[in-house]
């Protein structure tokens, strides 16, 4: 009669990394009333949970950003640059942050206009 060993590994969800969420256009961030509250719910939980720091990366920080600026949020604003300026690892340098390729023109020029004011900054 023969053994059958069975190990358990957890496999990593895949991909590893987060995505960013479904971007909303820059009018739709404007009239929706509390919209960073429901697309950004606990982040400030979030962030020091090591799972979620792990898997975070600059591109999701910078559509957080994007969608603080055009709410209005300059307080969250604040609070994502200095989650961002303080990860500290090659993946978060500001010259790592990948092109987003959005397909919304006025989209791409916010995100292209707030990563090149976090590189004048850095």
């Amino acid at each position: 009669m023969s053994q059958h060993i069975c190990y358990l590994s957890p496999t990593p969800p895949l991909p590893w990394y987060y995505t960013p969420d479904k971007p909303l256009t820059y009018e739709e961030l404007q009239t929706i009333p509390n919209i960073i509250d429901v697309r950004q719910f606990a982040i400030r939980d979030q962030i020091h949970m090591p799972l979620f720091r792990a898997r975070d990366n600059s591109l999701c920080s910078l559509y957080r950003l994007y969608d603080d600026l055009c709410a209005h949020e300059l307080i969250m604003m604040g609070y994502e640059c200095e989650y961002m300026f303080r990860r500290g690892s090659k993946r978060w340098l500001v010259s790592e942050i990948p092109d987003p390729q959005d397909s919304d023109p006025i989209r791409y020029a916010i995100l292209a206009s707030v990563h090149h004011c976090t590189i004048v900054r850095s």
